[in-house]
C-alpha cells in the first residue's frame, strides 16, 4: 500500500487527530507559524482570550526530527487500535476519552509547567490500550517480555535513560489512569457511569453499526443433490429495517455440552455415529468431547476414544474442551487440533464451582495458552454466567467484558458469550455484548444461549443484529441446565438452521441431514425432540411419506407425490431444479458423496481392490448426483465393505490396527490397471499414465491467472496428452527395446512391492500386439499434460503451502525452490502462507527445528548459491506419522518434496498415510537426480551441471596424466546404480588391465572415468548378493582408491593420480540450462497442485513436462544398457571394447 491509502485507512478520529499534528509542526518548522502562538499559557487563555491555545498546544510534537517521528509512530499505532478496538463504531466515545484526557491534562498543566501537551495525551492512550490488554504479551528491544499494562512504565523508564524529563508520561499517565478508573472499574464496583458521553458528541459522530463483510452467493447441492440457488445474489438480509449478516457459522455443542448432562450412559459408538452425522449435514464445526476428569463427568470418560474413532471429515472442526493443562495434554495426545477453555463471568459462580476470583481462574490458562501456541494448536474461549448467575442474580455487562477482552488478549481465536442458565433477554444481552464490542472486535465474539425460559431465539437475533456471525447450539436441544429444574438447556440448532433460513442467512446446513441426526440420538436416547422445529419438520416428512406411498399404491407403483418443503423455500430432496429458488450455500462447498473418486495407493499393499467392495458416506437419491441416477447395485445392496484396516503402508511401517482410520470413498467401477486409465474414449482409452486426484474434496474454481494480464501461453486441459511413443518397434529385438524396457524398469533385479503390483501392466504393454500387426507398443501411449488449469480447485489467497528438500544435494534445488514460491505467489498465495521446512523431513518431526517463512525478496538471489537454503536429510529420517500429523495442524494443503527416488517412494507414503488420516493435503514431487537415472524421463534437473562439471575433472586428469611417464588419470564420479555421468557398467578386471596397458603403450598415458556404484561387488566384505539386495550398503567402500590399487599392482612403473570430484558435483549452482529446466519443473509442480492432482511427479518425456504417478518413479532406478545405444556410442567414439 502506498502512504496516500495507509493514511485513509486510519478512523475518522486518529486520522483527523494526526493530520492536525502534522500540519501543525511541518507549519512551525517552515516558519508559516510560530510555536510562540500555538503553546500552553493560562495567563493568556484566560486574560487575553486566546481560546485556541487550549486546543493548538496538542497539535505541536516540536521539530521535524526522530522524536517528532516516534512520537507519530506511537500516536497512530495505539490510537487506531483504540477506535478500531475498545472503541469499535463507536467514534463520539473515543472523543470523548481524548477530551476529557485533554481537560485533565490542561487542568495540571499551569502546575508542572509544561507548555505543549501532545505527547502527555498520546502516552494517556498508551496507558488505556495498556490496561484493556492485560494479557498481551510485549518485548522490549528483543531483551525481555512483559504484559501490556506495564508498557507505559517501560517507556517511561526508557525515556529517563535518555535524559528525558518524566513529567511529561507521568502526566498522561494519571490522566489514562483517571479515565480507566471512572470508566472501567467504577461501573464495575458500583454499576454506575459517570463518564457518560454527551448528546451533542454522539449526534455530531453518530455510532455506526458494526457489519461483517458480507459473503458472494455460490450455488449449493441440494439435500436430493440437484443445484439450486443458480448462483443468484442474496439480497442483503435485514430485520425491521437493521442489517443482518449475510452468514452466519454455527458451532454444534451437543455431542459435548448436550451430552454430558444425560444421566444413563451413552455408548462410544453412538456418539462417534452422532459426530458423523452432524458433520456430514454441512456443520463446521463439532465440539466433540471434553477432557475433563472422569471423576467429575463420567460421560466423557471416553473422550479419547470418541476422537480417535471419529473419521474426520475435510473442512469440519472438531474441537475439545480442555479445563485445565493436563486435560490440553490428553487432548493433543488423542490428536485434537483446537481445544477450548472456560471460565465464569461471575464471581460468586467461581468461588462455588472452581474455589477461585474471576482473575485468578484466568491466570491459570496462560499454560494452556503456552503450549498450545507451540503447538499450532487453535484455543477457543467460553464465557459461562455473561447476563445472570444462579448463586449472585444478575452479572452487569462490564463484568462479562473484562473476562471476554482477557480471553482474547491470552490468545483465544473467539470468545463464546454464555447465558448458561438461560435468564437473559434480548434487553440484557444487547447490553451485555455491546460492552463486549467496546474490548474485543465482533468478528471474535460467538453467541451461546440456552433456552430456559424461551428467549434463545429472540437473544440470537439480537445479537446478529449487532454483527455476531457464530452461534453456538445443540442438536436436537440436548443439555439442560443442572441449575434450573425443567430447564430445555442449549438452544436447538434445527430451530436456529429454520430461523436463519427464513432470514435469508447463508449457513451451509443441510436441514434434511440434520433431522436425520436429529432423530438418531432422540432414539438413541430414548427421550423426546427438544426441537420444535425437528417435530415440526419430522411430522411433515412422516406425513409426506405416508402420503407419497399411498399414492404410490394407487397408481400401481408408477410415480410418487412431491415432497413438502423442508425449509421455507428450501424444498425436499427429489424436487425438480427449476422449482429451486432459494438455498443457503456452505461455507466450504464439497462435491455430492456420490462423486467419482478414486483413491490410488501407489506403494505396497494396495489401499482396496476390487473385491473390497464400494463404500459411499451416503447412497445417492434417485434424482440428484453428479452421476446418472439411482445409487450404484453395491451401495444399494448394501454391500459395503469395510477396506482392511492395518494394511501396511510400508514394510517397516504397518498401520496399527487399534486406530481405524475409517472407510474412503472410491470408484463403483474400478480400474483394472493401477498405472493406465481406463476411462478413456477413442484410440488412446486404457493408456494414459493415471494421476490421482482429491477434486472430489473441493469446488472448483476459476483461476486467477485467466485475468493475470501478465500470464501468457494460453491453458491446457486435462485431456491434452503427451505421446510417450517416440518409436513403434517391430519386435522384441528391435534396435532399442532394451533401453526402453530399461526406462520401465523391467530388467530391475531386485523389483520393490509397488513395481511387482505394476508389472503384470507393465509386462503387457512390452509384449502384447495391439492389433494383428507385428508391431507393438514400449510404452504406454499418453500422459497427462502438466501446465496452467484455467479452473483450480484451491483457493489461492487460503491455501498454505510447504516446501522440503531431502535426500543427497543437486544443482537446482534453490532454483526449484525460488520458482515454485514465485509462482505460488503469482497465482495469489499469501506470503505467510509459504512454509519452507527446514533439515529435510526431520523438519516435521523435532520440534527444536522450525519451519521458516518463504517470501520473494528472500528467494530473490538463492539460485545463485549451491546446495538447498532449506537444509535436507536421509529420507531415512522421515517419520511419516509425524509428518502427517504436521501437514493436519499446520494445515497444509500442498506439499511439494524436492528429492530423488528415494523421497518419490516417501512423498508416495506420505499421501498414502493422509487418504488414510482424511488430511486434504496434495502432495507434489520434483525429481532430482545428478545421476538421472529416473524412469521414463528425458533428464532430471542437476544431470547437465554435473556433466559440465565432470568434464573439469576430466581434462584436469588428462593435463595429469599427459604430464608424467605413463601417467594414468583415475577420476571417479558420482552414480551408484546407473552411472549415467560416467556412462557406467559391469566390467572385467583382467580385461580393463589390459586394455590399459595396451593404451599406455600406444599413446603413453590413459585417462579412467568410473561411476562410484561400479566393482563394488568386488569388494569381500561387499558380496554379489549383499550389493544387489542394498546396494547402499555397500557406498562407504571407495571404488577408486581400490582400483588404483590394483593398477599399481598390476601395472608397472605408472604414475596413477586419482581424482574424486564426487561432492563437488553436487554442492555448486545450477547451469543456465539446467536454470531453465528447474523453473519449468517447478512451475508444473504448481500448476498441478492447484489443478488437484496429488501423488504425482513433474518431468520431462520428448521435450515435453508432464505428470507422472510417484507409483512409476519410485519402483527402481534406470540402468546403464550395455547393449543399448548410448553405450555403443560411447565404445565408438573412444575405441572401448566390452570389458564383460
Amino acid at each position: 500500500m502506498d502512504p496516500a491509502e495507509i493514511w485513509n485507512s486510519l478512523p475518522v478520529i486518529t486520522r483527523g487527530y494526526a493530520s492536525l499534528c502534522v500540519v501543525t509542526t511541518a507549519a512551525c518548522a517552515l516558519e508559516i507559524i510560530t510555536s510562540f502562538n500555538i503553546y500552553f499559557n493560562s495567563r493568556l487563555i484566560w486574560q487575553k482570550h486566546e481560546y485556541w491555545r487550549l486546543f493548538t498546544n496538542f497539535f505541536f510534537f516540536g521539530s521535524l526530527g526522530l522524536d517528532f517521528f516516534f512520537h507519530m509512530f506511537f500516536l497512530v499505532k495505539y490510537s487506531k487500535s483504540l477506535e478500531e478496538g475498545s472503541f469499535r463504531g463507536r467514534p463520539a466515545d473515543f472523543l470523548w476519552m481524548l477530551l476529557f484526557g485533554a481537560a485533565i491534562l490542561s487542568g495540571a498543566a499551569p502546575w508542572v509547567n509544561i507548555q505543549f501537551l501532545g505527547p502527555s495525551l498520546t502516552f494517556m492512550m498508551v496507558y488505556v490500550w495498556g490496561r484493556r490488554h492485560q494479557y498481551v504479551n510485549l518485548s522490549f528491544l528483543g531483551i525481555f517480555t512483559f504484559t501490556a499494562p506495564y508498557l507505559p512504565w517501560v517507556l517511561l523508564a526508557f525515556s529517563v535513560m535518555l535524559g528525558s524529563s518524566p513529567l511529561v508520561d507521568l502526566l498522561g499517565m494519571v490522566a489514562g489512569h483517571a479515565y480507566y478508573f471512572l470508566e472501567d472499574v467504577y461501573p464495575r464496583m458500583t454499576g454506575r457511569r459517570l463518564l457518560k458521553t454527551p448528546a451533542i458528541v454522539r449526534a455530531l459522530f453518530p455510532a455506526e453499526r458494526v457489519q461483517a463483510p458480507r459473503m458472494a452467493a455460490v450455488p449449493v447441492a441440494a439435500p436430493g443433490g440437484a443445484a439450486f440457488g443458480g448462483g443468484a445474489a442474496f439480497a442483503a438480509p435485514e430485520f425491521l429495517g437493521r442489517p443482518l449478516p449475510s452468514s452466519v457459522t454455527i458451532v454444534e455443542v451437543g455431542p459435548r455440552d448436550g451430552l454430558q448432562n444425560e444421566a444413563q450412559k451413552v455408548p462410544t459408538e453412538v456418539k462417534v455415529e452422532l459426530i458423523e452425522r452432524l458433520a456430514a449435514a454441512g456443520i463446521p464445526a463439532v465440539e466433540s468431547t471434553s477432557f475433563v476428569s472422569p471423576k467429575w463427568v463420567p460421560q466423557l470418560a471416553d473422550a479419547a476414544e470418541v476422537l480417535a474413532r471419529v473419521r474426520r471429515r475435510p473442512g469440519t472442526r472438531y474441537p475439545v474442551l480442555t479445563p485445565n493443562l493436563k486435560g490440553f495434554e490428553n487432548a493433543l495426545a488423542a490428536g485434537a487440533r483446537e481445544v477450548a477453555i472456560f471460565t465464569a463471568a461471575s464471581e460468586a459462580f467461581n468461588r462455588r464451582n472452581l474455589n477461585c476470583s474471576v482473575d485468578e481462574s484466568l491466570a491459570k490458562f496462560g499454560p494452556i495458552m503456552k503450549a498450545a501456541k507451540e503447538e499450532g494448536v487453535a484455543v477457543r474461549g467460553y464465557v459461562s454466567c455473561v447476563v445472570g448467575c444462579p448463586y449472585q442474580g444478575e452479572v452487569t455487562p462490564e463484568a462479562a467484558a473484562h473476562v471476554a477482552g482477557a480471553l482474547h488478549d491470552m490468545g483465544c481465536y473467539q470468545v463464546s458469550m454464555g447465558d448458561s442458565i438461560g435468564v437473559g433477554t434480548p434487553a440484557s444481552v444487547v447490553a451485555m455484548f455491546e460492552a463486549c464490542m467496546k474490548v474485543v472486535p465482533v468478528e471474535h465474539l460467538a453467541a451461546h444461549m440456552h433456552d430456559t425460559y424461551g428467549q434463545a431465539l429472540a437473544n440470537i437475533l439480537a445479537a446478529l443484529q449487532l454483527g455476531v456471525r457464530v452461534v453456538d447450539s445443540s442438536v436436537a436441544g440436548l443439555g439442560g441446565c443442572p441449575y434450573a429444574q425443567g430447564a430445555t438447556g442449549n438452544v436447538a440448532t434445527e430451530d436456529v438452521v429454520y430461523m436463519l433460513s427464513g432470514f435469508g442467512i447463508q449457513h451451509g446446513v443441510d436441514m434434511s441431514r440434520l433431522l436425520d441426526a436429529s432423530a438418531f440420538i432422540c432414539d438413541a436416547l430414548g427421550r423426546p425432540n427438544g426441537s420444535r422445529a425437528a417435530e415440526a419438520l419430522l411430522q411433515k416428512r412422516a406425513a409426506a411419506a405416508k402420503a407419497a406411498a399411498a399414492a404410490a399404491a394407487a397408481a400401481g407403483g408408477a410415480g410418487a407425490t412431491a415432497a413438502t418443503p423442508l425449509l421455507p423455500g428450501v424444498p425436499e430432496e427429489g424436487a425438480e431444479a427449476d422449482d429451486l429458488t432459494f438455498s443457503s450455500p456452505p461455507r466450504r462447498t464439497l462435491s455430492p458423496p456420490g462423486s467419482p473418486t478414486l483413491f490410488l495407493s501407489p506403494f505396497d499393499a494396495p489401499l482396496f481392490s476390487p473385491a473390497d467392495g464400494v463404500r459411499s458416506e451416503r447412497p445417492r437419491s434417485s434424482g440428484g448426483g453428479s452421476g446418472s441416477g439411482g445409487s450404484s447395485p453395491a451401495a444399494a445392496a448394501g454391500a459395503a465393505a469395510p477396506l482392511p484396516h492395518g494394511a501396511p503402508l510400508t514394510p517397516e511401517r504397518p498401520v496399527s490396527p487399534e486406530r481405524p482410520f475409517g472407510h474412503l470413498r472410491v470408484r463403483s467401477k474400478l480400474a483394472a490397471n493401477p498405472l493406465f486409465d481406463g476411462d478413456g474414449e477413442g484410440e488412446g482409452e486404457g493408456e494414459v499414465l493415471k494421476c490421482p486426484n482429491i477434486r472430489h474434496l473441493f469446488s472448483p474454481i476459476e483461476s486467477p491467472l485467466v485475468h493475470n494480464k501478465f500470464f501468457g501461453g494460453g491453458f491446457v486441459s486435462d485431456n491434452d496428452r503427451v505421446s510417450l511413443q517416440s518409436l513403434l518397434f517391430a519386435s522384441t529385438t528391435s534396435r532399442g527395446v532394451g533401453e526402453v524396457q530399461r526406462s520401465l524398469g523391467r530388467h530391475t533385479a531386485q523389483p520393490s512391492s509397488a513395481m511387482a503390483a505394476a508389472a503384470p501392466a507393465l509386462q503387457r504393454t512390452l509384449s502384447t500386439p495391439r492389433s494383428s500387426d507385428s508391431y507393438f507398443d514400449a510404452t504406454p501411449r499418453f500422459a497427462l499434460r502438466a501446465g496452467p488449469r484455467s479452473t483450480i480447485y484451491f483457493q489461492p489467497s487460503q491455501t498454505r503451502v510447504a516446501i522440503v528438500t531431502a535426500g543427497g544435494l543437486c544443482p537446482g534445488m534453490n532454483d526449484v525452490i525460488r520458482a515454485i514460491v514465485q509462482k505460488a505467489l503469482d497465482y495469489g498465495v499469501k506470503d505467510h502462507n509459504l512454509l519452507g521446512i527446514r533439515r529435510g523431513f526431520r523438519g516435521f518431526s523435532d520440534k527444536r527445528i522450525k519451519p521458516v517463512t518463504l517470501t520473494r525478496q528472500c528467494v530473490a538471489d538463492i539460485h545463485l548459491e549451491g546446495g538447498t537454503v532449506l537444509g535436507t536429510c536421509e529420507s531415512g529420517e522421515c517419520d511419516v506419522m509425524a509428518v502427517v500429523k504436521c501437514l493436519d495442524l499446520w494445515a497444509i494443503d500442498m506439499l511439494f518434496v524436492i528429492g530423488g527416488q528415494h523421497e518419490m517412494s516417501t512423498a508416495g507414503v506420505i499421501h498414502n498415510m493422509c487418504e488414510r488420516l482424511h488430511v486434504p493435503c496434495v502432495v507434489v514431487a520434483v525429481p532430482k537426480s545428478i545421476d538421472n537415472d529416473m524412469l521414463m524421463l528425458d533428464k532430471c534437473f542437476g544431470f547437465e551441471t554435473a556433466v559440465e562439471e565432470a568434464q573439469k575433472a576430466l581434462l584436469a586428469a588428462k593435463v595429469e596424466a599427459t604430464s608424467a611417464y605413463r601417467g594414468i588419470g583415475l577420476v571417479k564420479l558420482m552414480g551408484r546404480q546407473s552411472g549415467f555421468i560416467a556412462v557406467k557398467v559391469t566390467f572385467n578386471l583382467d580385461r580393463v588391465m589390459d586394455h590399459m596397458e595396451k593404451i599406455l603403450a600406444e599413446r603413453g598415458h590413459v585417462v579412467v572415468c568410473m561411476a562410484e556404484g561400479a566393482g563394488q561387488e568386488r569388494f569381500p566384505q561387499c558380496s554379489r548378493e549383499m550389493f544387489a539386495k542394498d546396494p547402499d550398503a555397500c557406498m562407504e567402500m571407495d571404488v577408486g582408491a581400490w582400483l588404483k590399487g590394483e593398477i599399481r599392482k598390476r601395472l608397472k612403473d605408472v604414475d596413477c593420480k586419482y581424482i574424486d570430484p564426487s561432492y563437488l558435483l553436487r554442492s555448486i549452482p545450477a547451469t543456465s540450462d539446467d536454470r531453465v529446466h528447474c523453473k519449468m519443473l517447478a512451475h508444473g509442480a504448481v500448476h498441478a497442485a492447484f489443478a488437484g492432482y496429488t501423488s504425482v511427479a513433474v518431468g520431462q518425456v520428448n521435450n515435453h513436462i508432464i505428470l507422472l504417478p510417484l507409483q512409476l518413479l519410485a519402483q527402481a532406478p534406470r540402468q546403464m544398457d550395455p547393449n543399448g545405444e548410448l553405450w555403443n556410442r560411447l565404445q565408438t567414439a573412444i575405441g572401448q571394447p566390452n570389458f564383460d
